[in-house]
């Protein structure tokens, strides 16, 4: 919280904490700061979120055509396989 010192944190404190009770002009102001502070950090927050969001689904859509392929790629092999034994068995 860099943004406020720790009197104002306090301010801010007692006054939510009195709901406004013997608010000043000055308190006003440092209610605003505090209110356009707190709106910037939760769309920041919600930013990020959306982003990571995105992110991982992306990452999700990517695996599963991953394992679709390997999965082909197996069952391609265990064909091959089964046609080397199937051949292996004639010759015998």
């Amino acid at each position: 919280m860099d943004e406020f010192t720790k009197e104002e944190m306090h301010r801010i404190d007692v006054l939510y904490g009195t709901d406004f009770k013997d608010i000043k002009p000055e308190d006003a102001k440092l209610i605003a700061r505090w209110e356009k502070y707190r709106t910037l950090q939760d769309e920041e927050t919600k930013a990020r979120f959306a982003a990571i969001e995105k992110e991982s689904e992306t990452r999700a859509k990517e695996a599963r055509k991953t394992a679709k392929l390997a999965q082909q790629q197996l069952t391609e092999q265990a064909n091959a396989a089964m046609q080397r034994f199937e051949r292996l068995l004639e010759n015998e």
